[in-house]
């Protein structure tokens, strides 16, 4: 069973990701702020992570760029997540080295296909 991280200031949205993967039979970890998430993804090592952008405490974009940076975390795919859908946003985010970027609220069936594609491209 894979592990995937959800960071992310609003349980809302925490929430119903969790409801998404659970329901795929991923199991879940979440963190409510850019520092809690790089903690428990260093303390749980996940296979994925999805990442909010605007959040308190370390914003998105610094906890990408410190997961990538990081030997022991920086092979975890990360899916960037914002309401924010905005070129300068996309851009960034890449350059951060985030995999992938999705506009909230996700699409269930969309984000598990994507999910799907990059847990697969690390498996090989």
């Amino acid at each position: 069973m894979s592990k995937i991280l959800i960071v992310d200031d609003d349980e809302g949205i925490i929430s119903i990701l969790k409801e998404i993967l659970t329901r795929k039979n991923y199991e879940v970890v979440s963190a409510n702020n850019g520092q809690e998430g790089y903690e428990k993804a260093k303390e749980t090592i996940p296979d994925l992570a999805i990442v909010d952008i605007m959040m308190p405490v370390m914003n998105g974009y610094d906890l990408c760029e410190k997961l990538k940076i990081d030997p022991s975390t920086k092979h975890i795919p990360i899916i960037m997540l914002t309401a924010k859908d905005m070129g300068d946003d996309i851009d960034k985010a890449l350059e951060k080295k985030a995999d992938w970027y999705i506009v909230k609220p996700p699409d269930g069936k969309y984000l598990v296909r994507k999910i799907e594609s990059l847990l697969k491209r690390e498996q090989t």
